[in-house]
């Protein structure tokens, strides 16, 4: 007899909800990822492994957990900076695979905004500073390259004009063999006196990164090539020679005043801006806090046009208001619940239970809205399955009994559980092996599941029975109704 217990589960219901719902408002605007909130986004690798050094892929392996904590450590000690504090609030995602022992190569750093601070502080270049100061030891962190005609915007004495197909002729170095003939009307930069001395590659990825950036992005879409000149030893060279081509330029008579100005001169500062640029990280990225609000306006409308479609459907599914605020209700309390279990996850993180069950401080992102849009969809289909059950036991009746809505519960109760323990298999398998950027997604998802599941069963269902509503049921009406096959 569930409508017999229904008052126990509803006050159950509103105890776990306004807990939630607390703990979501105390968390305020720290259970926002960057995202949401604003903040910086960095990405960075470790350096080559030493011989004798934990090693992952040839580079140096570190635990996530070892790399947040120096990240928080760095906060504390720089409490008085409001920038730099942040870092206390610092999450930290692996990139890529891990070994065994859940080490990396590769991490993703996010930081939040500070609040108070105006957005014309550059909270992403104070941020970068101090991260590679911390971490200048252990990884693989690009610093700035000195060379010739550095600081220099012409061009002229370091960029030739590609017109013969053979590199060595076109900068004057006859020895030298590389075909340019898919580079011909291009340029040569030549930078010498590098100091200190460049691998060809890197180089390369500098020059590729820099081409990316919105300030040279009339420079996209140009092939390029870096080739070494003087050897220093170690594959490194003093000096280097950067091919540069563009398909939509080849073949176009552009006078030499057009192509050391468009051409030769752009080309010049970005591989200046490229090599010169102060040590930085593999990948920077910063949302504004305008920006971030937009995108938690567009998430929140998401999920809000979500329920109020839902509550439209089951309206005109079932020809009852009734049904659909059921329906939302119980949808209401599964997000209050997700949200709240994210909110507690900093502190259940802390505990025996926590560290056994690998939870960390799982914030809101964009993973963890998807989550809440397919907790909203799952919670939805199974309350309508019961909810189907209930109107086909009732027949023509113009409301259903407290027996008609006991026994479709107790009809489609296997099946619920049934189908929510098939499904939940998803969730756990992403969050035993989906790595840190899957397990926000997964942990809501779960909970969203276990809390949907009681909603349908404990919460939508027992609010559609209208007590004493006086509406005669016909002789043997019910029992046919209760008499019928399951059916799922």
């Amino acid at each position: 007899d569930w409508l017999r217990y229904r008052f126990i589960f509803w006050g159950g219901a509103i105890v776990v909800a306004i807990i939630c719902i607390s703990a979501t408002l105390g968390r305020g605007s720290d259970i926002f990822e960057t995202e949401f909130r604003g903040g910086t986004t960095m990405t960075m690798s470790t350096r080559t492994a030493r011989a004798g050094e934990d090693a992952f892929g040839g580079h140096l392996a570190m635990a996530r957990s070892a790399v947040e904590e120096r990240l928080h450590a760095l906060g504390a000690a720089n409490s008085a900076d409001p920038v730099l504090a942040e870092l206390r609030n610092a999450t930290v995602l692996t990139v890529g695979e891990t070994n065994a022992a859940l080490e990396s190569s590769a991490f993703q750093i996010k930081v939040p905004n500070p609040s108070g601070v105006s957005e014309d502080t550059p909270i992403a270049n104070i941020l970068v500073s101090a991260v590679v100061e911390a971490f200048k030891d252990d990884m693989d962190i690009r610093r700035p390259v000195k060379f010739a005609g550095l600081g220099i915007a012409a061009s002229a004495g370091h960029s030739f004009r590609i017109d013969r197909p053979g590199l060595g002729e076109v900068i004057g170095r006859p020895t030298l063999d590389y075909p340019t003939d898919s580079a011909i009307g291009g340029v040569a930069i030549v930078v010498t006196e590098v100091e200190p001395p460049l691998a060809p590659a890197d180089a390369l990825e500098r020059i590729r990164r820099m081409r990316s950036s919105p300030a040279f992005a009339e420079a996209g879409g140009r092939s390029v090539d870096v080739v070494g000149l003087d050897a220093a030893g170690n594959g490194t060279f003093k000096s280097l020679a950067i091919v540069v081509a563009d398909p939509d330029l080849a073949g176009a008579q552009l006078s030499d005043a057009a192509w050391q100005k468009n051409y030769a001169d752009l080309e010049w500062n970005l591989v200046s801006s490229a090599l010169s640029q102060q040590a930085s990280l593999e990948q920077v990225s910063s949302i504004s806090p305008s920006v971030a609000r937009d995108l938690a306006s567009q998430a929140t409308l998401a999920v809000l046009l979500s329920c109020v479609g839902m509550l439209v459907y089951i309206w005109i599914r079932f020809g009852s208001l009734l049904y659909s605020v059921a329906t939302v209700i119980g949808v209401v309390f599964n997000i209050s619940v997700c949200l709240g279990m994210l909110a507690m996850s900093k502190w259940l993180g802390d505990t025996q239970v926590g560290h056994f069950l690998r939870m960390q401080d799982f914030r809101i992102d964009l993973n963890v809205v998807a989550a809440l849009l397919v907790v909203i969809g799952y919670s939805l289909n199974d309350t309508i399955v019961i909810l189907d059950r209930v109107r086909e036991n009732r027949g023509k009746l113009a409301h259903a009994s407290r027996s008609i809505i006991n026994e479709s519960l107790n009809q489609t109760f296997s099946r619920t559980l049934l189908t929510g323990g098939c499904t939940a298999a998803t969730p756990i398998v992403l969050y035993l092996v989906g790595g840190p950027s899957m397990q926000p997604f997964a942990f809501t998802f779960f909970v969203g599941l276990v809390a949907g599941t009681f909603s349908s069963v404990a919460i939508a269902a027992p609010l559609v029975y209208v007590p004493g509503d006086g509406t005669p049921e016909p002789d043997g009406a019910a029992s046919r109704a209760l008499a019928s096959p399951a059916s799922a």
